[in-house]
């Protein structure tokens, strides 16, 4: 039997409760929806992971029966245009949010979290909530976030420990995260939901049946060191001219270094660096390609890896943080040590030789898509999440 889950805010269920036979109890069946603001840095569109996942939640809401249970409202807090510009954009932000739960305008705040600045600003929204009797959740998202915690001053690690402990709930990524917060605040274990990100579905990569044509090797992401592009490109250099291979590397950032040091070691002639692109962008590029590679120092849990999964294309990694939940090595991809060429280089070259074992890791990662990120599973388990904070 299907079971649909009640959204509203605590006040109409308890009113149906009481009396369901009542005017109250009648008109309550009918209640508003649960009112969600989710806070993230850029808005709509925004290229970092925090905004693109918002986008798949508030879509999925939007295009589905679950906005007649959920209404969602998206704060900005950062913006894309320089640091007056997000100065601005934080403060209509905050006037906006301050504005609107003086009038109860809003059941939940859900706060995207990463380090740094990204904590000051959602610091400030959770006071706002509370002052106003407005519960909220912290979902973090940056693999930084235990070192950025540890390394805070005395005062900043207090502030950080009162996000936490004064929330509604707390939303990781993976294990590794949980463990991260119940090692520190052990009182606030029974209320972390662990989460993996999740992303639309997608046809397979069209796979290549010509043996001639150059096997398809993408990255995206920050061409950065951080994301391990200088070793990427070294890799790329150590594999040599006897295996058949393209690289497209998209992404803004170190374009022109990347590009010098392709030069330098001969490769240029076989790789792209596009910049950032669109989501159109990205559909076409991850239809033409053959292998996904992301040697990260350090990651919370990529969009691009499971955009990888959802085309059954085979995924070369290091495994940090939830990375190793998500990519098994030998099953649905490859794992690498972060900042090791050499096992990188391996790595690349035994994929390119090999379609078989492409196909192989490429279904399984498909599979895995279509029963652990799938969107639907996704929002199905943060509506009920966020029903049970709101009470």
């Amino acid at each position: 039997m299907t079971q649909t889950l009640d959204l509203r805010p605590a006040s109409a269920r308890s009113a149906a409760t009481a009396n369901p036979n009542t005017h109250a109890g009648k008109i309550s069946r009918y209640a508003r929806p649960l009112k969600v603001a989710i806070a993230t840095p850029l808005g709509a569109g925004g290229r970092g992971g925090m905004d693109r996942l918002a986008d798949l939640v508030i879509n999925h809401i939007d295009t589905s029966a679950a906005h007649e249970r959920i209404a969602v409202t998206r704060l900005t807090t950062k913006g894309g245009r320089g640091k007056s510009y997000g100065a601005l954009v934080f403060a209509s932000s905050l006037a906006r949010f301050a504005a609107l739960s003086n009038f109860r305008k809003f059941d939940l705040l859900h706060i995207n979290l990463a380090a740094g600045g990204s904590f000051t600003r959602k610091s400030i929204l959770a006071t706002i909530a509370r002052r106003a009797g407005i519960p909220y959740v912290v979902h973090i998202h940056t693999g930084r976030f235990a070192e950025f915690w540890n390394g805070a001053s005395p005062a900043r690690a207090a502030r950080i420990d009162r996000l936490m402990q004064r929330s509604s709930g707390i939303i990781v990524l993976g294990d590794v995260f949980k463990t991260m917060v119940t090692q520190r605040l052990p009182g606030c274990a029974g209320k972390i939901l662990v989460l993996p990100n999740a992303t639309p579905p997608r046809p397979k990569t069209q796979r290549h049946c010509d043996a001639g044509q150059p096997v398809r090797i993408t990255f995206l992401g920050v061409l950065c060191a951080a994301k391990g592009v200088p070793e990427l490109i070294e890799a790329l250099g150590q594999i040599g001219p006897g295996l058949n291979w393209t690289a497209t590397l998209a992404g803004y950032g170190e374009i022109k270094e990347t590009r010098a040091r392709a030069s330098e070691l001969g490769i240029a002639d076989r790789i792209s660096t596009p910049g950032w692109l669109s989501p159109a962008g990205v559909d076409t590029l991850l239809a033409n390609t053959d292998i996904f590679v992301l040697p990260s120092h350090s990651e919370g849990l990529p969009m691009s890896i499971l955009e990888a999964f959802a085309a059954g294309i085979p995924v070369v990694a290091t495994p940090v943080n939830t990375v190793a939940d998500v990519v098994t090595d030998g099953v649905n991809g490859l794992h690498v040590p972060p900042g090791d060429t050499n096992r990188l280089a391996h790595a690349l070259a035994k994929l390119i030789r090999d379609p078989d074992l492409r196909a192989l890791l490429g279904d399984a990662g498909f599979d895995d898509h279509s029963r652990l990120y799938h969107p639907d599973s996704y929002v199905a388990r943060l509506a009920t999440f966020w029903q049970q904070a709101s009470i």
